[in-house]
């Protein structure tokens, strides 16, 4: 009883499910050419009260960028065809380009480098706790207090 108390507390305190009624819940696009990646990270983040779509592969992830609004990408490195650092790269040149979370099997400090050159907000490596990634995702969609002065 206890533990699902504390799992209570942990959803009503996510951006996603706090936002005003008056607004939609934000929006994760998922990036990964593994079907299975994929399909978990969409059920536990819309169970975290997110509206998520899903791209398995770079092209398909740009196209959904272009017709769809997309508040943060979760976004695979290793693909084939167009790899994670090209659609990241990519992202960073649109107009309003949308937060990107990398989250990925390569965990060697290069990439970190790049990938945090090419404006990602974090670096995580598989696998990661869904809960974490969660947490993750609503501090990079959190607000930003403006200063007054």
């Amino acid at each position: 009883m206890a533990h699902r108390k504390k799992v209570e507390e942990n959803m009503n305190s996510n951006p996603a499910r706090t936002r005003s009624a008056k607004k939609p819940a934000w929006t994760v696009l998922t990036v990964d050419d593994d079907a299975a990646v994929r399909d978990l990270l969409r059920d536990a983040l819309r169970h975290q009260g997110y509206r998520v779509c899903c791209a398995g592969s770079g092209a398909e992830a740009l196209a959904t960028l272009r017709r769809e609004h997309v508040d943060l990408v979760l976004l695979d490195l290793g693909m084939p065809g167009l790899t994670g650092f090209q659609v990241l790269e990519r992202i960073g040149r649109m107009p309003r380009p949308p937060k990107v979370v990398v989250l990925t099997g390569f965990g060697d400090l290069d990439s970190v480098r790049e990938v945090m050159r090419l404006g990602a907000f974090d670096y995580l490596t598989k696998p990661c706790d869904l809960e974490y990634i969660g947490r993750v995702i609503g501090a990079a969609l959190e607000p930003v207090p403006e200063c007054v002065g």
